[in-house]
């Protein structure tokens, strides 16, 4: 800042420099008190710990009478000057009359100011001003200096406002006094040349004060129009609002001279001073300005005036603000000369249509045309290779599927060929995948044919409602079967069985509600494995000391099995349940008939079960397996407030009770401790990562210090653990214990997180094998498990694997997979180091039918009397299989023949010497 003050002996400039507390009091204050009239205008920077100020004046400081521009810094803490008495000073050359100080700004490497140089008159030359600017370092050191010319011959006033431009750049406006009065603006590039300029003539006297860049890279810059304020703005070359004169001006650099004075300023003479006490607490009154700007003009003294902002003018416009308007006259000849012009433009547009037309295609021609001309090739490496394909139809239906050991990926150059030949004559080519799924709809979207590798074609028929009526898989197909399904009147099943037909299923039948009852009535005969299936009324004949049903209606009542029609037509079946229910449709009790077996042959016909619920909650809390016989067998349940399991407790005379197991949770729901038996056998405690993930039970190691629940510790009442293990799922940083002291789980080492969830490594401690171990786990890029090592080490008195920590060669596993998943090859070893048992147990490659994921055959290249307990090598085609893809033999095993059910279980085992009947 600078303060001019009018002295008793003469005028005097004051440089008053002031920093301020966040309250706005005075931190310190500095004058700069300099003799001689100077220019008033100061400029003042900060360069992170110092301030930086220009200025001029003159006097014995500077050893001269005449004006110099001059750079002091100072100390932002204290204001003093650095160096202390020194001050960078710029002297322009021996004609100069002086330099007036105008704007200073700081940049990346230094500062930039300007200032205005008045040159003596020599010879016939007369006296003239320049403005210069100036470029030095943070320590004063010159980088560049540069004069503006004056175009025709006209001296600028002592004051060019600048300031830098995002482009590195910086822009300047002259002001001219003399008549006709004009601005100047002008742009350097970061190279200090000049880029543009442009001059703007007034009728009044104009002065610029201060210009900046905007956002958008124009320019805004304030000053004076005669007695008013004013904004201007410029878009930059040629685009000022009002545009008078186009020419091109110069900048030139000119020699400086940079001197340095060490004179330590006194307060007699020019000094800096301390003026703390003349400014403290100096009454300032802040009152609000009202003030409105208007829309100002400047009038241009060329024929025209363009105007490029939408905005308020600076420069007038002779266009009124509401236009014109002409009307329109009519005559005789209106409607003729409208109707010609219609006429007129449909046939000038309907031309120029056709021209627009005729070009597009043209063009569209020649760019297709380019395409016969130009080849692009484009290499790259793919890390795609697991492909798995869907098929669908127009209404969206999953129509076949490629299974990934199925797809045929062929990037060949051959196979490229193939594929645009058969483009180019519009005929179909695909690659030859296997283990194709097929699947058929129909209107209503539902699949009446399927197909797939394994289980061969399957075809559905629906009745008239769109319900499954009758199926027949390939199995079926070649015995005339199918299954069958029927319906009451409600739309509940009440039959399914498997029957034989020799008149073939079609839509036809199936959707005639008479045809397909009369094409089942006809092969009623033929019906089996009948499951039949009663609502609201209970069985006749069922004996009232065994169960008397309640609460029957809208409910299954009994549900009973036939082996064939003709025991469904004596009511002769092999099976049967029975229901009686509560009021609020809880089974209460179930009864299970075994009309037929062995259990019938031994008085053990019947078997009851008897249910008793919490009315409220929908819970069981009372079971009872034939009750109040020999074999009877209870259970009852205790659940806390949030109606989680408490206790188990199990009776065989459904009054003396043992309690089987207690159970704890934590408080936001997990099960955190199970305690065994009635005698608190055991106590198994579980740990819980954030995510909700079970970390382990117990502990890594036996000792009582680290188990959760402090079972088999001093004044415990439950024993200590035999088993623990925990899960590590990212490292060691997936759990950490509440309580600190308190340390569960050992620290996982050797483990290869994946953080994806997958496990990377379990530590367990059984205490039938003594030593703890680690088992590590690694995963295919698909997340199927390919490898386990076994690892040991863990100092069980600190619970952490110590530098003994060692990769075993026992248990270790490797398995591989094809596409679809199947294993492979799968080699795992056996006990050594504790068992003493040969290390490698098996060594097996998994062998399958061809475009199938049926096994046939296991080959294991380790002897069979290492392992009794293991699989063995097998014989080729050692497994069969049916049509369906139910496995029916295996003679390795033993087995002979597996027979199954119409609903996908096994009925019959057949081994030599012996069979197995299931029902």
């Amino acid at each position: 800042m600078a303060l001019r003050n009018n002295t008793a002996s003469g005028n005097r400039v004051t440089g008053l420099m002031v920093a301020l507390k966040p309250n706005r009091e005075a931190k310190w204050a500095r004058t700069l008190d300099l003799k001689g009239a100077g220019n008033e205008g100061y400029s003042i920077a900060q360069n992170n710990d110092t301030l930086v100020i220009a200025g001029c004046a003159y006097g014995k400081v500077f050893t001269s009478t005449l004006y110099n521009m001059f750079i002091a810094k100072l100390n932002i803490s204290t204001g003093e000057l650095i160096p202390s008495g020194t001050v960078i000073y710029q002297k322009q050359s021996s004609l100069s009359e002086g330099g007036y100080s105008a704007q200073l700004f700081k940049t990346t490497n230094g500062f930039v100011f300007n200032f205005t140089a008045t040159f003596l008159a020599t010879g016939s030359a007369p006296q003239t001003n320049s403005n210069i600017v100036v470029g030095v370092s943070n320590g004063g050191k010159v980088l560049f200096s540069k004069q503006f010319n004056n175009p025709f011959g006209v001296n600028p006033s002592q004051w060019m406002p600048i300031a830098p431009t995002s482009d590195g750049g910086l822009i300047a406006v002259q002001n001219y006094a003399t008549t006709p009065t004009h601005v100047l603006w002008q742009k350097l590039d970061a190279d200090r040349k000049m880029e543009w300029s442009d001059m703007i003539n007034t009728t009044v006297k104009t002065d610029i004060h201060g210009v900046i860049e905007r956002p958008d890279g124009t320019y805004a810059a304030i000053g004076n129009y005669g007695d008013y304020n004013m904004l201007m703005l410029s878009k930059g070359v040629n685009k000022v609002a009002c545009l008078d004169s186009l020419f091109t001006n110069t900048v030139d650099s000119v020699g400086l001279d940079v001197n340095t004075t060490t004179t330590t300023w006194s307060s007699s003479a020019d000094s800096l001073n301390n003026a703390k006490s003349s400014i403290s607490n100096y009454p300032c009154i802040v009152t609000d300005l009202t003030t409105s700007i208007n829309r100002g003009s400047i009038n241009c003294s060329v024929p025209t005036c363009t105007t490029i902002h939408e905005g308020p003018l600076l420069c007038g416009n002779a266009t009124p603000v509401y236009p014109t308007i002409t009307l329109d006259t009519t005559n005789s000849c209106t409607d003729a000369e409208n109707y010609a012009i219609m006429v007129g433009t449909d046939q000038y547009k309907a031309y120029r249509d056709s021209l627009s037309g005729n070009f597009a295609k043209e063009y569209l021609d020649t760019a297709l045309a380019g395409g016969q001309r130009e080849v692009f090739t484009l290499t790259y490496t793919s890390s795609e290779y697991h492909y798995t394909l869907y098929y669908y139809n127009q209404a969206g239906n999953l129509i076949k599927t490629i299974p990934p050991a199925g797809v045929v990926i062929d990037r060949s150059d051959a196979w490229a060929g193939k594929v645009r030949a058969a483009r180019a004559n519009h005929t179909l080519l695909v690659p030859a995948h296997k283990m194709a799924t097929h699947y058929r709809y129909n209107t209503l979207n539902q699949v009446v044919s399927k197909k797939t590798p394994d289980d061969g074609v399957s075809n559905y028929w629906y009745d008239r409602l769109g319900r499954l009526a009758i199926s027949q898989n390939s199995k079926q197909i070649g015995e005339n079967k199918y299954s069958y399904t029927q319906y009451d009147a409600l739309g509940r099943p009440i039959e399914v069985g498997e029957i034989s037909n020799t008149a073939a299923m079609n839509d036809l039948i199936s959707r005639d509600t008479l045809k397909l009852k009369n094409w089942i009535a006809g092969a009623k005969s033929t019906r089996t494995q009948i499951t039949v299936t009663n609502y609201d009324v209970a069985y006749s004949a069922l004996p009232a000391e065994h169960l008397v049903p309640e609460n029957l209606r809208n409910r299954v009542s009994w549900v009973a099995l036939f082996n064939d029609a003709l025991a469904y037509d004596t009511m002769g079946f092999a099976t049967a349940t029975y229901y009686s229910y509560d009021i609020l449709g809880n089974v209460k009790t179930l009864l299970h008939d075994y009309k037929q077996g062995p259990l019938e042959r031994y008085s053990n016909r019947w078997k009851k079960i008897q249910y008793k619920y919490d009315l409220i909650s929908g819970k069981v809390n009372w079971v009872g397996y034939q009750p109040g016989k020999k074999d009877a067998f209870y259970h009852r349940y205790n659940y806390d407030a949030l109606n989680r399991l408490t206790n188990v407790e199990t009776s065989r005379d459904s009054i003396f009770w043992e309690n089987d197991a207690y159970y704890q949770y934590y408080k936001h729901g997990p099960l955190a401790r199970t305690v065994i038996g009635q005698q608190q056998v055991q106590g198994i405690d579980n740990a819980y990562t954030l995510e909700g993930y079970l970390k382990g039970v117990n502990g890594t190691t036996l000792n009582s210090t680290f188990d959760i629940g402090g079972d088999g510790a001093s004044g415990s009442l439950v024993p200590k653990d035999v088993f623990g293990f925990g899960i590590h799922y990212y490292g060691n940083k997936d759990y950490t214990p509440i309580n600190s002291s308190v340390k569960p789980f050992a620290a996982a080492v050797g483990n290869k997180p994946l953080f994806n969830g997958n496990i990377s490594a379990i530590s367990q401690s059984i205490s039938s094998i003594n030593t703890p171990l680690e088992y590590t786990y690694s995963y295919d890029v698909l997340n199927r498990l390919k490898g386990m090592t076994a690892n040991k080490g863990l100092d069980t008195l600190t619970n952490s694997w110590t530098n003994a920590f060692t990769a075993l060669p026992d248990f270790q596993e490797n398995i591989s997979y094809d596409g679809n998943g199947n294993i492979l090859k799968y080699k795992r070893n056996g006990n050594n180091s504790f068992a003493g048992s040969p290390l490698v147990m098996d060594s097996m490659t998994y062998n399958y039918r061809p475009g199938t994921n049926k096994l046939t055959y296991v080959k294991d290249t380790v002897n069979w009397a290492r392992y009794g307990n293991d699989i063995d090598n097998q014989g080729y085609d050692n497994y069969k299989y049916d049509s369906i893809g139910n496995i029916v033999s295996d003679r390795r095993a033993g087995v002979d023949s597996i027979r199954w059910n119409v609903y996908g279980k096994v009925s019959k085992v057949f081994k030599q010497r012996s069979s197995i009947h299931m029902t």
